[in-house]
């Protein structure tokens, strides 16, 4: 998207609409510039103007295969297909964009063989973006975890409870990486008494990690706006809102009282606070009735419990989810150990399903066209899905949540 921006926004280009989809959107190939330089319809693909060569020169784009196989042979744009091909497989080999992504490579290989096991024609059809390939795919990572802030009915921040602190000792009774990270914090600032070192306007920036005080506590903070350059003569008007990098909940208005710089060793600790992202649903928005009861429904379903997570494949690199993990999330135990008899059942029922199926089965989430696709690069992911489109059905047609006045809109599943 930065990439589009910083070449196409305010420049003139050429557009050559080839066909529309079933949503009534023109697809066809973009040329930069125009006037003596530009390229025809069926200029060669590796003319510095072509967009889709850019593209795909930076490891940006993929060619959907499947697509062209159904619209392109025959045509000026099926022309250039073969030489994209030869620029999509330079950028693979030079690892560029989203090929640094092994799970992506993978994934390529897997749908590679699979097209050349059905006989498919290589110029064409070969590795199809999404076209379902099987294969065994990665195993997902498998490790306990709390909830630590609900952002939404499908995002959410988690304390990994196998984690550790960079160099403990792999004990199993040694302190997960949250506990580690809060003590260090402590000690430091008793050690200190809450003394300040003087700030600068580059402490508090934009984007830097510092300490606040939190109900008589200092936690680390990422900046994520302030109220302007941080002046120390006017300190009294200067407020920042930051997110609690090991807790995951974000705070306005927080002024410089409250703020301290903190020792980069501190700063450099990992953020104990795991931001994911139910894997293969998506919800409504937390303002939107059906978005609010799908976050307290994961609220109802899993705070304060001990949960097993499988983290499938991340997200594509360059993506607006790159930085969180994609989890399916399962409760692994009741709430206290000495419960039994019903409350044990009740425990077991919920771990049989996963919280991304229940959200899906209750109406309050859905499952977006790209999760067959990007199922195909976990093992196990496929199986999910399937079972994800068959309670997504269940609660169509029994009008439950998001489908209780008809179908929803899909036009942003696109991406």
């Amino acid at each position: 998207r930065g990439f589009a921006r910083r070449l196409l926004l305010q420049r003139t280009v050429d557009a050559s609409v080839h066909d529309m989809d079933r949503n009534g959107v023109a697809l066809g190939s973009v040329h930069i510039g125009g006037g003596a330089g530009a390229a025809s319809a069926g200029g060669a693909a590796t003319d510095t103007g072509d967009y889709e060569t850019r593209l795909l020169s930076r490891g940006l784009a993929k060619l959907d295969r499947r697509r062209a196989e159904q619209q392109l042979p025959g045509s000026d744009l099926g022309l250039k297909f073969k030489a994209w091909g030869e620029v999509e497989q330079l950028a693979r080999d030079r690892r560029l964009g989203l090929w640094a992504d092994e799970a992506t490579v993978a994934e390529y290989e897997r749908e590679a063989a699979a097209g050349a096991a059905a006989g498919d024609d290589e110029t064409v059809t070969g590795a199809a973006r999404g076209a379902g390939a099987s294969g065994p795919g990665l195993e997902p990572k498998a490790w306990r975890a709390k909830l630590a802030e609900i952002v939404d009915g499908a995002t959410c921040f988690v304390h990994n409870l196998d984690a550790k602190l960079p160099g403990a000792a792999p004990s199993t009774d040694a302190a997960t990486l949250f506990d580690a990270v809060t003590a260090k914090m402590q000690r430091a600032f008793a050690a200190s008494s809450s003394k300040a070192t003087t700030p600068d306007a580059k402490t508090y920036r934009r984007g830097a990690v510092v300490a606040a005080s939190f109900d008589g506590d200092w936690c680390r903070a990422k900046i994520l706006e302030t109220s302007g350059p941080f002046d120390p003569a006017r300190a009294a008007s200067f407020s920042v809102t930051l997110r609690y990098v090991d807790y995951g909940n974000v705070e306005a208005g927080v002024p410089a009282a409250r703020l301290r710089p903190l020792d980069p060793v501190l700063a450099a600790l990992p953020a104990a606070a795991v931001e994911a992202e139910l894997a293969y649903v998506k919800v409504a928005a937390v303002d939107d009735d059906a978005g609010e009861a799908a976050a307290r429904a994961v609220h109802d379903l899993a705070w304060d419990r001990t949960l097993s997570v499988e983290q499938h494949a991340d997200f594509r690199p360059g993506s607006d989810n790159a930085h969180k993990k994609r989890v399916v999330l399962r409760v692994a135990k009741p709430h206290a150990a000495e419960q039994t008899g019903d409350a044990a059942d009740e425990t077991k029922d919920d771990a049989a399903q996963s919280i991304n199926e229940r959200l899906v089965e209750l109406g309050l989430a859905r499952v977006p066209r790209a999760a067959k696709r990007d199922a195909a690069r976990t093992a196990g992911g496929p199986e999910l899905v399937a079972a994800l489109a068959k309670l997504e059905q269940q609660a169509r047609a029994s009008r439950l949540g998001l489908w209780r006045y008809g179908d929803v809109d899909y036009s942003d599943d696109e991406n």
